[in-house]
């Protein structure tokens, strides 16, 4: 075994649950044909894969919002559809795919306001 694939099996064992789950996320995320969360700079249209971690509706007086934060292994970004109170299918742990324009709201948080969306399946 020379020194770098010795280096590497070190370094494979020596890796946190949550960084080899983030990996592969983004492994995933990337096949599926999505960019990287943290490389979106503000007002792009961009294309993302990943798991919803969250999903909470805040209602209004007016209309409601779906809030959802989707993770790809590299960052998050905040998914909302406003006036809907229910969208079949947008559940924590559910593989996804967005298309939309990301913005940047103040403390860095991205983005995405009615997001077009397609559900992948559960061991995409």
């Amino acid at each position: 075994m020379n020194d770098r694939s010795w280096r590497s099996a070190l370094s494979s064992l020596t890796r946190s649950d949550d960084e080899v789950a983030a990996r592969r996320q983004a492994e995933t995320s990337g096949r599926l044909g999505g960019t990287p969360v943290t490389s979106l700079p503000d007002r792009c249209r961009a294309t993302l894969c990943g798991t919803l971690r969250s999903v909470t509706v805040e209602p209004a007086a007016t209309s409601c919002t779906i809030e959802a934060e989707l993770y790809d292994g590299s960052g998050t970004v905040r998914l909302r559809w406003i006036g809907r109170s229910a969208i079949a299918g947008i559940e924590p742990g559910r593989q996804i795919k967005v298309t939309g324009t990301v913005s940047h709201c103040s403390g860095g948080t991205r983005v995405i306001y009615n997001p077009s969306y397609e559900l992948l399946p559960l061991r995409a």
